[in-house]
């Protein structure tokens, strides 16, 4: 995933020039479908087709799952929102209100997606061996929240630090979701694993879903984007919090 930001925030800008953005947008969507059907072909069928022995009509009791999984999953809700409102207007927002060319606004927007494919693995690699998950959720969530600080002074300080903020997303905003399902993963039973990752990544869709949009209405309302920054800056620090409640929580507690 974070490949094809990098891939697309540096190639359609350029794509849209030499074309046009439909032509574009059509290639790319011409490359999903293909990869799509490759990968139905290529893959083989990971399903266990062999029969038990002696079938049962027992049920396994169903584990309850931790509070701090229902934690995780809003502090996903939370951040989701943030990278769907950040995804979905950095461009827009680099070409309107701070008159950068569309060439380096796709820069700005793809180059979080390529750092943040090494600052992922360093993160998942962190949050194993030396810092707690929730702690280093916390981390990625305030730094996240200083993103959103850096773009609602973008306007008045310049274009430049759309810079920084592209680095800084890639330490915090495109990078969060590998800690949280690592800690998800360790946290819980084996068998409640899937119950677990499935909540989270649920907060996490849920959230991307309805960020850009709300994100798009509030920048129509008010007329600047500066209010919906400042709403995914208070989200931000959200999450914050329910990554330490979760640390508090733990995870071998059952919810009530």
């Amino acid at each position: 995933m974070q490949l094809g930001i990098l891939l697309g925030g540096f190639t359609l800008p350029a794509l849209s020039i030499w074309l046009n953005w439909r032509v574009a947008i059509g290639l790319y969507a011409m490359a999903a479908i293909l990869v799509a059907a490759l990968a139905v072909v290529a893959l083989p069928d990971s399903r266990d087709r062999t029969q038990p022995s002696f079938p049962s009509n027992e049920k396994s009791p169903t584990l309850e799952l931790p509070r701090s999984v229902s934690l995780i999953a809003l502090y996903a809700l939370c951040m989701g929102c943030v990278v769907g409102g950040v995804g979905r207007y950095t461009v827009l927002f680099a070409e309107n209100a701070l008159q950068m060319s569309n060439v380096a606004a796709g820069l700005v927007a793809g180059l979080p997606g390529g750092i943040a494919i090494g600052t992922r693995i360093i993160w998942a690699h962190l949050a194993e061996h030396r810092i707690r998950p929730p702690v280093a959720l916390a981390i990625q969530s305030s730094l996240t929240a200083l993103v959103m600080a850096m773009l609602c002074i973008a306007a008045p300080v310049g274009s430049w630090i759309m810079w920084p903020v592209a680095v800084v997303s890639a330490l915090g905003l495109n990078a969060w979701n590998a800690v949280a399902m690592l800690y998800v993963i360790i946290g819980v039973p084996q068998q409640a694993s899937g119950r677990a990752s499935g909540r989270v990544v649920m907060g996490f869709l849920t959230g991307l879903t309805v960020g850009g949009f709300l994100t798009g209405l509030v920048a129509d309302v008010t007329g600047s984007y500066e209010t919906a920054w400042a709403s995914l800056l208070l989200l931000s620090l959200i999450a914050t919090f329910l990554a330490w409640q979760s640390e508090k929580a733990r995870f071998s507690q059952p919810a009530s």
